[in-house]
């Protein structure tokens, strides 16, 4: 199944000053980056439990184009469309067994134009599943697929992310600001982060979960806001204390330059490609002059590892006996409550004749 892997963010930015945020810029990893290996194993990285959950392949469960990749309480919840946005979430069990699907596109009462993003809820005894349709918001049961109910804002929501407080934190568009910050009702308690450009792309999972906070990265640059739902504040930092790296404001620049062709000039620059934090480790991917690097930063040991997985890698791949490390790559996809979830995926180039992908997660 061929496609695009990297759905990656490239838009610059820079930051409001009408909402409350800490003056300091936190860094992440204050520690001397070097790109290189210095792991002999995958197990070196990642340990060495895994599971790889082939998912069912039928005319119904057929998942097609990936856009991103849910599990909770063993469950798991695959949001499938194509380049232009989601269509339906497909749900399977812990086994890849297919369950049910959430399939109702149109334009009539519970229907949706295209899925955004979505997230999954318990609520009371029952299971929510909440989508961001164009200006909506819309929440449906998991049990039966009916609509409980539904949202609608003065401007597009591209991406979201629901905290224990029922707040929603939306990232916008045809808005002045790019972050707002909203009651379960829908009303607006605050925005975040001046546009500097009309240039948006999404990751399919936007708002990256760090200890008590959301990450927000800027683009692929080595910035990012932050948002402590607790606490009410946004903040600003950067992933790795490094010149070297791609800054929001260089990214800035490079559009300003270039307009909408400037990913052709990050081709000799170091920048951010993905980020995930589990289990105390931060794991970042870099592309660096046609490399791409995954680095991953202990917080208890303040340890780094780091190895190149394409366009080649050194480090053996002990699932399939290979050196074929790709499957990194779609750790962008993947949001679990127990795992660091990743894709592993048919070669063919006929999507509508090959299985659907596997599940790959090291616990």
């Amino acid at each position: 199944m061929k496609r695009n892997l990297f759905l990656l963010v490239m838009w610059s930015l820079l930051c409001s000053c009408g909402s409350k945020m800490n003056n300091g810029v936190s860094v992440l990893i204050d520690e001397t980056l070097v790109l290189r290996d210095n792991v002999d194993s995958l197990n070196e990285i990642f340990g060495d439990r895994y599971k790889l959950t082939p998912l069912e392949y039928s005319e119904k469960s057929m998942v097609g184009i990936l856009n991103k990749i849910i599990k909770r309480e063993g469950v798991y919840y695959v949001m499938s469309g194509d380049y232009a946005g989601g269509k339906e979430v497909l749900v399977f069990d812990r086994e890849g067994r297919y369950l049910s699907k959430l399939s109702r596109l149109g334009r009539g009462p519970g229907e949706y134009l295209s899925i955004g993003d979505f997230e999954v809820h318990p609520n009371g005894g029952r299971t929510e599943l909440w989508i961001c349709s164009r200006d909506k918001m819309m929440i449906y049961d998991c049990e039966n697929w009916q609509l409980i109910r539904e949202m609608t804002f003065p401007f597009m929501i591209n991406k979201f992310k629901r905290f224990p407080d029922n707040t929603l934190l939306l990232m916008t568009g045809q808005s002045d600001e790019s972050l707002t910050l909203v009651d379960q009702q829908g009303k607006i308690l605050n925005t975040y982060l001046s546009k500097s450009v009309p240039f948006l792309s999404m990751r399919p999972v936007q708002f990256i979960p760090y200890e008590d906070r959301v990450l927000f990265p800027l683009g692929v640059s080595n910035d990012f806001v932050s948002y402590d739902w607790r606490k009410k504040e946004f903040g600003r930092g950067q992933f790795v204390r490094n010149n070297n790296m791609l800054s929001a404001n260089q990214l800035s620049d490079l559009y300003q330059e270039w307009g909408e062709d400037y990913p052709i000039e990050l081709k000799n620059k170091t920048y951010v490609g993905n980020v995930r934090y589990y289990n105390e480790k931060l794991f970042l991917t870099f592309y660096d002059a046609g490399d791409r690097y995954l680095l991953v930063y202990n917080d208890d040991s303040r340890t780094i590892q780091c190895c190149m997985f394409f366009p080649k890698s050194m480090v053996p791949n002990n699932i399939n006996g290979t050196n074929n490390l790709n499957f990194i790559s779609y750790m962008i996809y993947g949001d679990s409550d127990d795992s660091l979830l990743m894709v592993m995926e048919s070669e063919s180039d006929d999507i509508t004749q090959v299985p659907n992908p596997a599940i790959l997660e090291y616990f």
